[in-house]
């Protein structure tokens, strides 16, 4: 693993970079938001790659990776997010990692909104992408990348930046580090229990999903593959989304909701990944009623 100065951003373009330096042509998936930006980083590499999506909200038929893997015989390497933060979606990693080992691909994984709010096995990953803040509880700003073979420095292919080989040659800091980012870090890494925050978050989610539909709200997201982190909720086209955001705001909570992504498409998400209790979601719930009754 290395940490950078940078974001979540900042990890998926070092990892491609070092996609960079493979001679195969790859596979990217896309369900949401994440997926596409995925599709955006690769593009700007001007790696060759294929793209296989589902619909926003939908889990990946698994089968469909394993086809498209074997049916393309120079695909060498997959890249994939493992939560899907736009719709509230955890892809099945397990099973992409079974299918990527079964066809001899290499597996690229974003990982940025999984690591710290469920348990998440990086093995047999290629390459992965973190961060400081979002679950794990840290300031924002450090990008993390694991890796699982030795990486070289690429003087001739790679900017300086971005370049992992550089950072493992130098065990970790080839220029100017962050010594406060660093120790923020490791203290938020030490004062979590993480099992029983794995099992919190996962039952505060199951709980809160329920809540909502028996308000009559539609949560977004294949039930049987919920993200414990982030609930996203869609509203009828009458309530307007950012209007109900700022009515909860005014009510004293603050949810996501103008990022293009969940405007255009009239939705809203409640995140988990820091410290939630169920009387607050409870009064939060009832306001978000409230909050659509008073904006339709």
């Amino acid at each position: 693993m290395e940490i950078l100065l940078g974001s979540g951003t900042t990890a998926n373009d070092v990892i491609a970079g070092q996609i960079s330096l493979e001679s195969s042509r790859g596979l990217v998936l896309s369900n949401g938001e994440f997926g596409e930006r995925l599709v955006d980083h690769a593009t700007r590499w001007k790696l060759a790659y294929d793209v296989l999506t589902a619909p926003w909200g939908d889990a990946f038929d698994i089968d469909a990776i394993a086809r498209a893997l074997t049916q393309a015989r120079d695909i060498g390497w997959l890249w994939c997010v493992h939560c899907e933060t736009s719709t509230g979606v955890l892809n099945d990693l397990d099973a992409i990692r079974d299918v990527c080992r079964n066809a001899g691909v290499k597996l690229c994984v974003d990982a940025v909104s999984s690591i710290g709010t469920t348990d998440v096995d990086l093995g047999g990953a290629f390459l992965a992408s973190g961060v400081s803040g979002k679950a794990l509880g840290a300031f924002p700003g450090l990008a993390i990348v694991f890796h699982d073979h030795e990486v070289s420095p690429a003087p001739t292919s790679l900017p300086r930046a971005h370049d992992l080989g550089m950072y493992t040659r130098d065990h970790g800091v080839p220029f100017t580090h962050s010594s406060n980012l660093l120790d923020a870090l490791d203290v938020a890494l030490a004062s979590v229990s993480w099992p029983a925050r794995f099992r919190d978050v996962a039952e505060t989610a199951a709980w809160l999903r329920a809540r909502l539909r028996t308000l009559g709200f539609t949560v977004v997201g294949a039930p049987h593959q919920p993200a414990p982190g982030v609930v996203t909720i869609a509203l009828p086209e009458a309530i307007n989304s950012v209007a109900v955001s700022d009515a909860l705001e005014r009510y004293g909570f603050v949810i996501a909701a103008r990022s293009s992504y969940l405007a255009t498409r009239n939705w809203i998400q409640i995140g988990l990944m820091g410290p939630c209790t169920r009387p607050s979601l409870a009064t939060l719930t009832a306001l978000l009623l409230q909050a659509c009754n008073d904006v339709s």
